[in-house]
């Protein structure tokens, strides 16, 4: 037969198993919370049994310490003996102390012992033991805000097959055609020899260790860093692809392409030079392209966004109506009827003018996954995640964009 605290040990097993399922976020079943509250008021009652037990105990060892000091006395010759016999048990020696004590009217045959316990009268609390199980758990970790990526998507995309690519700019056109007579000698035309041009695909990549507990006990924190990894790939081939610097294994972004056209801008005169950049494209390439976007930051925006003409009226429209209360209202109004991109890839007081789709994101495949062992991970129970790609960029037509600096 099990011990009192044998039975309080079970149940309070049976309660911690609810409690783990609580603390990951599981919901009991109208039976499961029944059964909950029966078992913590069985643990009452056995708690309260249990603490009537060792009161009592210590009663007891008490009377027996005390018996144990008279039996002391009586071989000493101390006063603590008299004419009476020895108490044998534990109810003579009581009645022998309460005599000596001058309590009258009690002897073998009158008053029974009466022992009084605490009564089981303290309330029930939650306190701190249970606290755990009033806290629901979110199990989705709030993650840093990812900045919105739009560079890529803007340009052209284009898959190669090798490692790199390679391509060629015509040379110099030598004469021209012209105007002849009759039997007359016509005019010769020659193109210098072409420019050859490489652009070479780069690899980005990043890994993380996991140990197999993480995998097994938390998927779903594991899933969101590796959902997190591939973001911050994404993150770094945006980046590349608009300011590269070209050093080392850097792809040269846009911002810093050799042929690319620079205006040199102040606060004042900002939009200006946007209307500028839209057309030095069209001339620079013989109306061959077109600017079709505009890339800044969005504290540029905002500042076009504020200018007001010499009425007070803003040019783009104020907060509740269009300008002069003229047409229909845009969210964010495109600036020279560009589709105006605003994101914190560029530096402030930087803008990016061009016809992006004769940019081309040169790619080999798609992101890649793989997951492997490295040194001893294997008998330490982890695993490394790695995400890769091999990504290039080829601007052939560099002129097609301009960069607006201000105050640069």
């Amino acid at each position: 037969m099990q011990t009192l605290k044998e039975q309080r040990g079970e149940l309070l097993r049976k309660l911690a198993s609810f409690q783990a399922r609580i603390k990951a976020g599981e919901t009991l079943t109208d039976e499961e919370t029944s059964a909950v509250k029966a078992l913590l008021a069985d643990l009452d009652k056995i708690s309260s049994a249990i603490k009537d037990a060792e009161e009592k105990k210590t009663l007891l060892d008490r009377l027996s310490a005390a018996t144990t000091n008279n039996d002391d006395d009586e071989e000493d010759g101390t006063p603590g003996g008299s004419d009476e016999p020895k108490a044998r048990t534990m109810g003579q020696f009581f009645l022998q102390t309460e005599r000596k004590a001058g309590v009258a009217g009690l002897s073998k045959s009158g008053q029974k012992l009466v022992l009084n316990f605490k009564a089981a009268t303290d309330p029930q609390s939650v306190g701190t033991a249970w606290q755990p199980l009033l806290t629901d758990v979110d199990k989705q970790p709030l993650t840093p805000w990812q900045r919105k990526l739009t560079i890529a998507s803007l340009m052209s995309q284009r898959v190669v097959q090798g490692n790199s690519i390679e391509y060629f700019l015509m040379g110099a056109m030598e004469g021209k055609p012209g105007t002849v007579a009759e039997s007359g000698k016509k005019p010769q035309i020659h193109y210098a020899d072409p420019t050859p041009k490489t652009e070479t695909l780069r690899e980005l990549a990043a890994h993380v260790v996991v140990t197999d507990d993480m995998l097994e006990d938390l998927n779903y924190i594991a899933q969101l860093i590796d959902d997190d990894l591939r973001y911050q790939l994404m993150l770094e081939e945006e980046n590349q692809l608009l300011a590269g610097d070209g050093q080392g294994t850097n792809l040269t972004g846009l911002l810093n392409r050799q042929g690319l056209q620079v205006l040199q801008a102040t606060a004042k005169d900002f939009p200006d030079k946007l209307a500028e950049a839209k057309f030095a494209i069209e001339k620079a390439t013989e109306g061959g392209a077109r600017a079709d976007a505009i890339v800044m930051h969005p504290d540029d925006y905002l500042a076009l966004l504020l200018t007001k003409d010499g009425n007070q009226q803003y040019y783009g429209g104020g907060f509740f109506q269009n300008a002069y209360g003229q047409g229909s209202l845009a969210g964010n109004p495109a600036v020279w009827l560009l589709p105006t991109l605003t994101t914190t890839a560029v530096a402030k007081g930087t803008a990016l003018v061009g016809a992006f789709k004769t940019a081309k994101v040169l790619r080999k495949g798609s992101i890649q996954r793989a997951v492997g062992f490295i040194d001893q991970q294997f008998i330490h129970d982890q695993s490394t995640i790695r995400l890769k790609e091999r990504v290039g960029l080829m601007v052939d037509r560099p002129e097609a964009f301009v960069k607006v600096a201000i105050g640069g």
